[in-house]
Protein backbone atom coordinates (compact mmCIF):
# COMPACT_ATOMS: atom_id res chain seq x y z
CA UNK A 1 0.00 0.00 0.00
CA UNK A 2 1.22 3.47 -0.80
CA UNK A 3 1.90 5.82 2.10
CA UNK A 4 -0.49 8.60 3.03
CA UNK A 5 -0.38 11.55 5.43
CA UNK A 6 -3.00 13.96 6.74
CA UNK A 7 -3.05 17.47 5.27
CA UNK A 8 -3.19 19.95 8.15
CA UNK A 9 -4.54 23.50 7.86
CA UNK A 10 -4.00 26.19 10.51
CA UNK A 11 -7.33 27.84 11.37
CA UNK A 12 -6.10 30.02 14.26
CA UNK A 13 -3.03 30.47 16.42
CA UNK A 14 -4.19 27.65 18.69
CA UNK A 15 -6.12 25.37 16.31
CA UNK A 16 -5.50 23.19 13.28
CA UNK A 17 -7.84 20.97 11.29
CA UNK A 18 -7.44 18.07 8.91
CA UNK A 19 -7.95 19.37 5.38
CA UNK A 20 -7.62 16.03 3.59
CA UNK A 21 -5.26 13.12 2.99
CA UNK A 22 -2.23 13.20 0.65
CA UNK A 23 -1.44 9.97 -1.19
CA UNK A 24 2.20 9.33 -2.10
CA UNK A 25 3.90 7.16 -4.69
CA UNK A 26 7.69 6.95 -4.87
CA UNK A 27 8.13 9.90 -2.48
CA UNK A 28 5.83 12.23 -4.47
CA UNK A 29 2.33 13.39 -3.68
CA UNK A 30 0.14 12.00 -6.46
CA UNK A 31 -3.40 12.65 -5.22
CA UNK A 32 -5.42 14.28 -2.45
CA UNK A 33 -8.59 12.94 -0.83
CA UNK A 34 -10.70 15.90 0.36
CA UNK A 35 -11.97 15.98 3.92
CA UNK A 36 -15.52 15.22 2.71
CA UNK A 37 -14.37 11.76 1.55
CA UNK A 38 -12.28 10.77 4.60
CA UNK A 39 -14.93 8.35 5.87
CA UNK A 40 -14.78 6.49 2.57
CA UNK A 41 -10.98 6.61 2.58
CA UNK A 42 -11.00 5.03 6.03
CA UNK A 43 -13.30 2.28 4.73
CA UNK A 44 -10.78 1.57 1.99
CA UNK A 45 -7.71 1.60 4.22
CA UNK A 46 -9.02 -0.13 7.35
CA UNK A 47 -10.78 -3.44 7.65
CA UNK A 48 -14.15 -2.09 8.67
CA UNK A 49 -16.96 -4.52 9.36
CA UNK A 50 -19.80 -2.71 11.10
CA UNK A 51 -21.23 0.67 11.91
CA UNK A 52 -23.58 3.42 10.78
CA UNK A 53 -23.09 6.28 8.38
CA UNK A 54 -25.72 8.87 7.41
CA UNK A 55 -25.65 10.42 3.93
CA UNK A 56 -27.63 13.50 2.88
CA UNK A 57 -29.52 12.07 -0.12
CA UNK A 58 -31.48 15.18 -1.01
CA UNK A 59 -32.49 18.38 0.72
CA UNK A 60 -35.16 16.59 2.77
CA UNK A 61 -33.85 13.02 2.88
CA UNK A 62 -31.07 11.32 4.83
CA UNK A 63 -30.04 7.76 4.02
CA UNK A 64 -28.51 5.53 6.72
CA UNK A 65 -25.98 2.90 5.69
CA UNK A 66 -25.56 0.10 8.24
CA UNK A 67 -23.38 -2.98 8.67
CA UNK A 68 -20.74 -2.01 6.16
CA UNK A 69 -17.99 -4.36 5.06
CA UNK A 70 -15.06 -3.21 2.99
CA UNK A 71 -12.13 -4.48 1.03
CA UNK A 72 -9.78 -2.13 -0.67
CA UNK A 73 -7.65 -1.93 -3.75
CA UNK A 74 -6.18 1.37 -4.90
CA UNK A 75 -4.27 1.54 -8.18
CA UNK A 76 -2.42 4.51 -9.59
CA UNK A 77 -3.02 5.40 -13.22
CA UNK A 78 -1.69 8.57 -14.83
CA UNK A 79 -0.66 9.88 -11.39
CA UNK A 80 -4.23 9.56 -10.07
CA UNK A 81 -5.55 7.21 -7.42
CA UNK A 82 -8.12 4.84 -8.87
CA UNK A 83 -10.30 2.94 -6.38
CA UNK A 84 -11.13 -0.53 -7.64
Amino acid sequence: MNPFLPRIRKISNEKVEIAGISIFQEDKEVDIFPVEKLFFFKLLVDKYSEGNFDVQFSENEIVAVKSLRSKHKIDFTDNKAVIQ
